[in-house]
């Protein structure tokens, strides 16, 4: 929160997306950071004076060294365009902390250790030494208000201090559980000899700079995970807590505790109004942004134009389907009856029976009738979606394992324990994807990791095709107008059945190492194949047999979405998530052409779907940006 103008908000989250409010929080605006996919933000800082001057803290999220994109960015008009800082390259930033009274002065906590700029980032000094064997992984600092000497940096493994700007670093774990990892540390603004940390473990005490910690009292085991302890911007005796299990309030400087929301958001972030402190918003794991205005007794969503859920399906049609996973009571089932104009949440965790929707599909013969796949099992709906009940028997399977050690990985040096052979278990169904047949009616398959079933009564009944075993199947794709041709994904293999599923090839594309990404019928021969792999698009006019790279006009990508135009299956458009551009094909895939990618910056897309009017229209599923329309009409890419 911008300190001089609360109704200025910034929000960034782990993915690597930004979104800024100035009226406070009753809309957002997305403000693309252009990071690459597999960029972790880590951390946030304003300047306490300028609220367009902004750093923010970037690692690589699979760890691996020294990524150049790497370090400490800076934006200087309110996050519209930023900055590599350039010293800061290939730095694993993990936290940041800024001087409220020196706003030149940050520190940033790396994977190495932590470093120091006294000038707003353009130098930067090491702050701990570089052989130090423990003062790593820095994913906490924070600096005294008062003396620039001063520096605390928390570590997976207990908190460290300087007093003298990095000539010496002390371990200040005295009274602290050992082993704690140290989410957040604060120094109160009004007696800089206090100090607060929150871990694992629970919340700590200082009144001597950390010498010595007392563990504070009052918080249950279960909600004593704490990411974040914020002190109120104006009364000083308020602090309040984030933790995994909702918000805590103290008003007596963290000697009791209170939980004025029983709700269990897991909380990131929190910001408080510094002209009214009853007005407080928090960053959680599944539901958003939240705000109260009443001291965190009740909170609402404000995540108007801030996007970043799980959706798993979309489905186009005469209403519109997504889903979400793991959104609690904000999320679930959600539909549109105008066009994706504006959503409804018709079912959420309660109404799914606490259940995760993974897949989705809808009878076309029935709107009213849609089933879903889950972790454990599938259900069905009825009333379109709104009530559920589950379907009987496709919660869990039997099966008979092998010979194979059983170890806890939570216990070092525990005995190995063996499963007897052959052995009967439940094992519980995922259910992977799921498709209507449009040919036949009352034909629906499922996709899980039990195998494939299929139902001829509209989900009343399941009975697994057999030839293909248990195996683990991902996908599913149903020929349109041929009940005969279907394709399945399993264990990598791309497998392809013209007979119902009664028999089985595998789609041998003879390139050294390739990866089958995504595919599709392209419609003008039963047996005609597009297969989008880490090697380029690929065609089959023989159901799978033999395989013909299309190259005219495609550069050498890999290609993670196919989509065959219904009406017109000359038009065929393709996607690769890594330059993040469209190609389109008007003549069977012979020869390709850039297509609009305007709206898409940034974008990781899961899936293209077809316009649910039959026209031209082009709609995408993306990773956590929600969902998006090309309109052929405008030539305008709107979300």
């Amino acid at each position: 929160m911008d300190p001089v103008d609360p109704q200025k908000l910034f929000v960034f989250t782990k993915n690597g997306q930004c979104y800024y409010s100035d009226n406070g929080a009753a809309s957002w605006e997305f403000m693309p950071l252009a990071l690459p996919q597999n960029a972790e933000l880590n951390a946030a800082v304003l300047d306490p004076g300028n609220s367009n001057t902004i750093y923010i803290g970037v690692s690589d999220q699979f760890m691996r060294e020294a990524s150049s994109f790497e370090g400490v960015y800076k934006s200087v008009d309110g996050g519209r365009h930023w900055e590599q800082l350039p010293q800061t390259s290939r730095w694993s930033v993990f936290s940041l902390a800024i001087s409220t009274d020196r706003p030149l002065d940050i520190a940033a906590g790396t994977r190495t250790g932590v470093f120091r700029s006294r000038d707003g980032g353009k130098n930067w000094t090491r702050l701990s030494p570089a052989s130090h064997p423990e003062l790593k992984n820095v994913v906490s600092l924070a600096l005294d208000p008062l003396d620039p000497e001063v520096t605390y940096a928390g570590t997976p493994h207990l908190p460290w201090r300087t007093l003298d700007n990095g000539k010496h670093w002390t371990s200040i774990t005295e009274g602290m559980i050992d082993d704690s990892d140290i989410f957040s540390i604060a120094v109160d603004r009004g007696k800089v000899n206090m100090v607060y940390a929150s871990a694992c473990s629970g919340i700590y005490r200082s009144i001597i700079r950390g010498t010595r910690w007392t563990k504070v009292q009052g918080i249950p085991g279960s909600n004593r995970r704490t990411h974040i302890l914020l002190q109120d911007p104006t009364d000083l005796n308020i602090l309040f807590a984030g933790t995994t299990q909702g918000l805590w309030k103290s008003s007596d400087r963290g000697t009791t505790w209170e939980k004025p929301n029983p709700y269990p958001y897991s909380i990131n972030s929190i910001v408080v109004n510094p002209l009214d402190n009853n007005v407080l918003y928090v960053a959680t794991d599944r539901s958003g942004i939240l705000k109260s205005e009443d001291g965190g007794k009740t909170f609402v969503g404000v995540n108007q134009g801030f996007v970043n859920r799980n959706l798993t399906r979309f489905l186009t049609g005469s209403r519109l389907y997504t889903c979400s996973v793991y959104d609690g009571e904000f999320g679930g089932v959600f539909s549109s009856e105008d066009e994706g104009h504006t959503w409804e949440l018709i079912a959420d965790n309660n109404a799914l029976l606490g259940k995760n929707i993974i897949s989705l599909a809808v009878s076309p013969t029935d709107p009213s009738l849609v089933v879903a796949g889950t972790y454990e099992g599938m259900m069905k709906s009825r009333d379109g979606g709104i009530n559920w009940e589950f379907i009987p028997g496709s919660s869990f399977s039997w099966g008979r394992t092998s010979n194979l050690p059983v170890v806890s990985r939570n216990k070092p040096g525990s005995r190995v324990h063996r499963i007897p052979e052959n052995t009967l278990l439940r094992n519980t169904i995922r259910f992977n994807d799921l498709g209507f047949s449009t040919a036949v009616s009352g034909v629906v398959y499922a996709a899980s990791s039990a195998g494939l079933f299929r139902s001829v009564d509209y989900g009343e009944s399941w009975g697994r095709v057999a030839n293909l075993g248990t195996r683990d199947v991902s996908r599913i794709i149903l020929h349109p107008t041929d009940p005969n041709w279907l394709m399945i994904f399993s264990d990598g293999d791309l497998m392809i059945s013209a007979n119902q599923g009664r028999r089985w090839t595998t789609a041998a594309i003879e390139v050294p190492g390739i990866q089958i990404y995504n595919f599709a019928f392209s419609l003008e021969s039963p047996g005609g194949i597009w297969a989008g792999t880490s090697h380029g698009l690929f065609h089959s006019s023989d159901g799978g047999r033999t395989w013909t790279r299309k190259k005219e006009g495609l550069p050498f990508v890999p290609i993670h979405n196919i989509y065959v135009t219904p009406q017109k299956p000359n038009i065929v458009f393709v996607q690769s998530n890594g330059s993040n551009q469209v190609y389109r094909s008007a003549d069977g895939g012979d020869t390709w052409e850039r297509f609009d990618s305007r709206g898409l910056e940034g974008v990781s897309v899961q899936a293209f779907s077809p316009s649910s009017g039959g026209g031209a229209d082009l709609w995408l599923l993306s990773e956590n940006r929600g969902v998006f329309r090309y309109r052929s009409q405008s030539s305008v890419a709107t979300k």
